[in-house]
């Protein structure tokens, strides 16, 4: 088990918790009034070989209700502005889960960005201001590679149900270069894909893939 923290800030790494072997957490925050976790609502990885390496480098950026349980899974988180938010977010059964998030501009939001199952991949880039994100996937074999560049987009994205492990096999990849774009997929059952690309401003695109 590793825990290693480097924080400059005083609101530092606040209730970490991780529990059984082979699990690693690195921290660093380089600025003022950053947060990771709190003492009610720690930081947590329960199971074997999970990995957490959160950077955040700005002021005000919080990471929140960060979870991984079960087995091999990675989870990197990187704020490098001002008031990012990264929270409700979990990784939970199953193995070779990963989830990269970037976040470099300010006041940026990636909220619920859930994978439940096994061989998830979520990757998500947002370089500019005030884009908001939502994100879930359930079932195997999932992909979502999300970028955005520019300001004030917003996604959301789901594949399966609420209910129901839906949804293996499925891809989405999604990029948006502009300004006020909003896209909303939802997929469901097995082998789907869909790929949405705005590079304007204003766009807005609603997609619906459901076997079920």
């Amino acid at each position: 088990m590793k825990l290693f923290a480097t924080v400059t800030a005083l609101a530092a790494l606040l209730g970490t918790a991780s529990l059984a072997d082979n699990n690693e957490i690195f921290v660093a925050q380089s600025g003022n009034n950053n947060n990771i976790g709190t003492a009610a609502d720690p930081l947590e990885q329960v199971g074997t070989q999970n990995l957490i390496d959160v950077t955040q480098s700005g002021n005000e950026n919080t990471v929140a209700k960060a979870r991984q349980a079960g087995a091999q899974h990675d989870m990197n988180v990187v704020q490098s502005g001002n008031r990012n938010l990264f929270q409700n977010v979990r990784q939970r059964g199953g193995d070779n889960n990963e989830m990269v998030i970037r976040q470099s501009g300010n006041d940026n939001r990636i909220v619920n960005a859930n994978q439940f199952g096994n061989s998830n991949l979520l990757d998500v880039r947002q370089g500019g201001n005030d884009n908001y994100g939502h994100s879930l996937q359930k079932g195997d074999q999932n992909t979502m590679v999300v970028r955005t560049n520019g300001h004030r987009n917003e996604y959301r994205m789901a594949q399966g149900s609420f209910n129901a492990n839906d949804c293996t096999g499925c891809d989405i990849e999604l990029t948006q270069g502009g300004n006020d774009n909003l896209a909303n997929v939802y997929q469901m059952d097995l082998n789907q894909m869909a790929s949405i690309n705005q590079s304007g401003n204003g766009n807005t695109v609603y997609t619906s893939q459901s076997a079920n």
